[in-house]
């Protein structure tokens, strides 16, 4: 369901969607054919405003709850050992553009995200792995919380020197936080006459956090040099709060009109993009630790068990990407 429409003519706009999906998937190879279902309810709200000639103000607000039930049924795992999947969130922002002069605008973002996510076994006995099929219930029990607050300042300039400049500058601050709790129950290894082969501990439930404070600035100036090129050169400059880096991303392109009237453009460009790394990297050492036993057909041990932790193998990088293109517009 979408309504869109002027709440107060030519000063204030709404846009409202609704959407709601239930979906059943039988898995007919599994007695009685269980069923995966899948409910959910996604709202979007967005409302603008025109404040005056000079002055635009706009925000929106969505959620996103989503239920699935035996989310990884198939036919080798019946409904007992399927968990129920749990999801809730929302996000808020607003977006402010007030021209301060015929060639200076400011934009100012602020937005607010949360999210939610459980992962809930419907069984708390032994996860069992066995050639024909898996039993038992699923092994882990999860919540994970995710928050952040974001302020964006984005000032644009425009111009006239050897050609038309628009340069625009800004700063983008986030803090996020990641909370979570996981609990962790045996795993066995069956074999095809029901003896155990190997079987997984884990240790006392564990509980997870992690904190980031990230911060950004960015430079751009696009430069129209008459009616045939125009190019665009930046910089973003990113700290990485949970790898202690400080990460430079440049970024370059151009568009050359070889014909007139735009029938023929040539552009291409360059850039580096940097993703922020997840907060569960750094909560990634307080997860369980676990013990794993290996046996003999007559359930004998074959060695002593080995125990393993969550530790960080040499030095991490921030995750990157190098992107150049090159293309060929020709309007007939």
């Amino acid at each position: 369901l979408s309504v869109r429409g002027p709440i107060r003519k030519d000063r204030a706009f709404l846009a409202q969607d609704f959407q709601f999906r239930y979906v059943a998937t039988p898995v007919k190879s599994l007695p009685e054919e269980p069923e995966t279902a899948m409910r959910s309810f996604d709202s979007f709200t967005r409302v603008d405003t025109v404040v005056s000639s000079r002055h635009m103000l706009g925000g929106g607000v969505i959620t996103f709850p989503r239920d699935v039930d035996r989310v990884t049924m198939s036919t080798f795992r019946p409904a007992e050992t399927a968990p129920d999947l749990r999801q809730h969130g929302w996000s808020v922002g607003g977006l402010d553009r007030l021209a301060i002069a015929p060639d200076i605008v400011l934009e100012t973002t602020l937005a607010g995200r949360w999210f939610e996510v459980s992962v809930d076994a419907n069984r708390d006995d032994a996860m069992v792995y066995m050639p024909q099929a898996e039993r038992g219930g699923f092994f882990n029990d999860q919540e994970r919380e995710v928050s952040s607050v974001q302020w964006v300042e984005a000032l644009s300039v425009s111009r006239a020197w050897w050609g038309q400049h628009v340069f625009k500058l800004g700063t983008d601050l986030q803090v996020s936080e990641f909370t979570g709790s996981t609990t962790s129950r045996p795993v066995e290894i069956r074999r095809l006459d029901g003896s155990l082969a190997e079987r997984t501990t884990f240790s006392a439930p564990a509980e997870q956090a992690a904190r980031g404070v990230e911060f950004s600035v960015f430079v751009q100036d696009r430069w129209r040099t008459g009616s045939r090129l125009t190019s665009e050169l930046g910089m973003r400059i990113d700290r990485d709060p949970i790898l202690g880096r400080v990460n430079w991303s440049p970024r370059a392109g151009a568009a050359i009109a070889l014909m007139p009237e735009g029938r023929a453009i040539l552009r291409g460009g360059y850039g580096m993009f940097v993703q922020r790394t997840p907060l569960n990297v750094d909560a990634f050492p307080q997860f369980e630790s676990r013990t794993v036993a290996r046996f003999t057909v007559g359930a004998a041990p074959l060695a002593a068990p080995v125990s393993f932790a969550h530790v960080f193998d040499g030095n991490l990088h921030t995750p990157r990407a190098s992107v150049a293109n090159v293309e060929w517009n020709q309007r007939f």
